[in-house]
């Protein structure tokens, strides 16, 4: 993808939306000061080392898989502390990615295509279990810092009031693939 960017007053080429492995450093960074206190017999150069090959190698982000990732890859010895420590691995990642995509929205001035009150098609589910049934919905609210659509779906099951799911929120390039022969 590329776009003008007018302050450049030229065409540049638009990175990929910042994922999980862009997210890696800051985890880490996050995590280390909680892993060298447990440990203290560590350098941080180690620790962090043993971290980034963990977080690189294991899609289960939970204390126990991580923990079990660096017993088996790195020749750690875990007990509980350590588990409920990487507990927090998710939450680094997800947090970081969301920084990330802050200044990418910010840096090449993303911006949607869609707008609030527009009918779209949604799939059930995207990633691996991708349904190839498109699913009508609506935009109700767009997260202009994190470059994501919210979208209603009655097809989908969602609910306007009370207990169930009320949207799902879908990055923009998702999205707008998903309806790119409405935006002709």
């Amino acid at each position: 993808m590329s776009q003008f960017l007018p302050g450049l007053k030229t065409y540049v080429a638009v990175p990929p939306r910042p994922n999980q492995a862009a997210a890696i450093p800051g985890a880490v960074a996050a995590l280390l000061p909680l892993i060298l206190a447990y440990t203290k017999d560590n350098s941080p150069e180690e620790v962090a080392s043993d971290l980034t090959k963990m977080l690189e190698n294991t899609s289960e982000l939970d204390g126990y898989h991580c923990a079990r990732e660096l017993e088996q890859i790195c020749g750690w010895t875990v007990d509980m502390e350590l588990v409920e420590i990487l507990d927090g691995a998710s939450w680094h990642i997800y947090e970081e990615k969301r920084r990330l995509t802050e200044l990418w929205v910010r840096d090449y001035e993303i911006a949607p295509k869609l707008a609030v009150g527009r009918a779209v098609q949604v799939r059930q589910w995207y990633g691996p279990l991708m349904q190839s049934d498109l699913k009508p919905g609506l935009i109700v609210d767009i997260e202009l810092p994190h470059a994501e659509y919210c979208v209603f779906s009655e097809a989908l099951g969602h609910v306007k009031d009370g207990v169930g799911t009320h949207e799902i929120i879908l990055p923009y390039e998702v999205l707008e693939a998903d309806n790119w022969a409405d935006n002709l």
